[in-house]
């Protein structure tokens, strides 16, 4: 992901659709981690620090930030369907 923000031009509109829980859940406690001086609520250390630190600070070079948790992807709905398709044979044999 930091390959690709790098690339951003400064006060852009930037939407980050991903489907990591974790990606967007970082992204979104940023500012809190930065009030914090990147301590977590239980007293530990944020993991991977510097790169959730370069990651802020491309982010607010840019215009606005939207993250989006996606649960569809090709992969998953091609899982669904192929499920789909073995549970349909089980039920035919």
């Amino acid at each position: 992901m930091i390959p690709l923000l790098r690339r951003l031009k400064d006060s852009s509109d930037v939407e980050i659709d991903t489907e990591s829980a974790y990606i967007k859940s970082g992204i979104d406690r940023i500012p809190e981690y930065e009030r914090s001086q990147w301590i977590t609520s239980r007293g530990e250390r944020v993991k991977y620090t510097d790169l959730w630190m370069e990651v802020a600070a491309i982010l607010k070079r840019q215009a606005s930030v939207t993250t989006v948790l996606s649960r569809e992807n090709e992969w998953a709905s091609w899982m669904e369907a192929e499920a789909k398709r073995k549970i349909q044979k089980k039920c035919k044999s």
